[in-house]
């Protein structure tokens, strides 16, 4: 039987899953992520990738003070994995997903001319006020105005300011996605979920660049533009020789990690639905949606319209929910009962938003606990209780119906799901049974569109909290009014 290998590449976390024909997970292994280079402090601390058996240095440019990808201890940990993974699969595909807000500018040897900035970085914006005027308004690209480097032109206008040598060198823009299936077949793409995920740099009703690309003289620097399915070409000689890979092994485009969740539903022919995405990043996308749907957006409340692998607009909101779950539990993570929710209901303790500066409706605000709690469990049920809110509030401000699919990790955070089936009970709330639910959307690209999910996506619906009586209902009225 052939097999898919997706390399999944988040924010916080990186894996290499695989995926057989009929869609199911068979094997996933993963490890922290880290930023080099960092000065800048983010609520929690990175952490090093497990040691790298073969780095395969990968060069760029001079421009290096800033904090940036460690492209290279990915690479290597992704080589040495699909090395032991191709002794026991045969595997015919690769597939790439990323993290928006990223991308990589190479030159005509195929170097990198740049490091690939990290979004977090703050002087991005800092460094740039003037950008505020350059940027085209909401109505056009539904790209709010985000902090530090969350949208992707500001960070191109960064570099090109502060590297005007260096960006002269650029031959290729690439979105992250189509970076790592460059490095591994040698072609060049660019993709439409990428592009349209918050970056300033693309037109959802024209599904065309937006006036900043011609404005700044980008539009031919963008690689091909390409459909995220498409086969780029097959995996470079030297690398199937070092992995060990069958001959005929080829790479795809690939795909925005969110939009390749949201495609698990759609794909099975759930397209008036939402789909919340979880993780670091807290991502509720409904679909069914057109421009004139995506006309209710705010763009003060972080509120964006994504866009499908068609190029359809999808009604977007989110909050950094895996990064303010973990600054309220202080980094560790308990066991919380239910019984840990009544206490936590009983004495009216709030977690007001927000928790990171990074995204959401509330980033403006510093978020604050009305009580500490010595009980980690206690805090961990808190968290969950708070992310279950906002998640709450996001899915109000895009107007969601229909039924509600979660996917990633907090598919394990029963607390979070009953308490959400609770505050939408107007609908059905399910669950995926998957947590690697990224990676098994990016596998159906995969003899897209006759592939359709197989047994990885059989969701679990969920019932609502009703063990707490009429405490939650209480609950929420104090915490919406005091949020005010």
């Amino acid at each position: 039987m052939k097999h898919c290998a997706v390399l999944d590449v988040g924010h916080t976390h990186i894996k290499v899953c695989i995926v057989d024909n009929h869609g199911a997970l068979l094997h996933s292994v993963e490890t922290s992520n880290r930023v080099l280079g960092a000065d800048h402090s983010p609520e929690l601390p990175d952490h090093s990738l497990d040691p790298s058996p073969d780095p395969q240095p990968y060069s760029y440019g001079s421009a290096h003070a800033y904090p940036h990808y460690d492209v290279d201890g990915c690479w290597g940990w992704f080589l040495h994995q699909l090395t032991q993974l191709s002794q026991q699969y045969s595997i015919s595909s690769l597939v790439t997903t990323a993290h928006g807000a990223a991308a990589a500018l190479i030159q005509r040897d195929g170097a990198l001319a740049f490091p690939i900035l990290d979004y977090e970085f703050p002087q991005v914006a800092s460094e740039t006020p003037e950008y505020w005027a350059l940027r085209p308004p909401f109505r056009e690209t539904f790209s709010p105005d985000l902090p530090a480097g969350l949208n992707l032109g500001r960070q191109l206008y960064w570099q090109q300011k502060q590297y005007p040598d260096v960006f002269t060198s650029v031959d290729q823009i690439l979105t992250y996605p189509q970076y790592w299936s460059h490095r591994l077949c040698g072609i060049a793409a660019t993709e439409v979920t990428s592009l349209g995920a918050h970056t300033d740099l693309w037109s959802p009703s024209r599904q065309d660049y937006s006036s900043l690309v011609d404005k700044q003289q980008w539009r031919t620097r963008f690689a091909p533009l390409t459909p995220a399915w498409q086969r780029l070409g097959p995996v470079k000689p030297e690398l199937l020789r070092q992995i060990r890979l069958d001959a005929d092994c080829e790479v795809l485009c690939g795909i925005h990690d969110s939009n390749a969740a949201y495609l698990r539903y759609m794909a099975g022919g759930h397209e008036d639905c939402t789909v919340v995405s979880t993780g670091t990043w807290v991502i509720c996308m409904a679909g069914g949606t057109d421009i004139g749907d995506v006309e209710i957006l705010s763009d003060s409340r972080d509120q964006l319209a994504n866009v499908d692998l068609l190029g359809r607009p999808l009604a977007t909101a989110r909050f950094m929910g895996g990064r303010e779950w973990a600054v309220i539990t202080q980094g560790e993570r308990g066991a919380p009962s239910f019984t840990d929710l009544e206490i936590v209901l009983s004495k009216g303790i709030l977690a007001l938003p927000a928790f990171s500066s990074q995204g959401g409706p509330f980033r403006q605000n510093p978020g604050y606990l009305t009580q500490q709690l010595e009980s980690l469990n206690q805090r961990s049920a808190l968290a969950s209780l708070y992310c279950a809110l906002i998640t709450d509030h996001c899915l109000t401000g895009i107007q969601s119906r229909g039924d509600i699919f979660v996917d990633g990790a907090f598919v394990q955070d029963e607390i979070y799901l009953r308490v959400l089936a609770s505050l939408r009970s107007q609908q059905t709330l399910y669950a995926s049974t998957e947590t690697n639910g990224t990676a098994l959307g990016a596998a159906l690209l995969v003899n897209w569109p006759e592939r359709r999910p197989g047994n990885g996506n059989t969701p679990t619906r969920i019932q609502p909290e009703s063990g707490s009586g009429t405490a939650l209902s209480d609950y929420v009225d104090l915490w919406r009014e005091t949020l005010g």
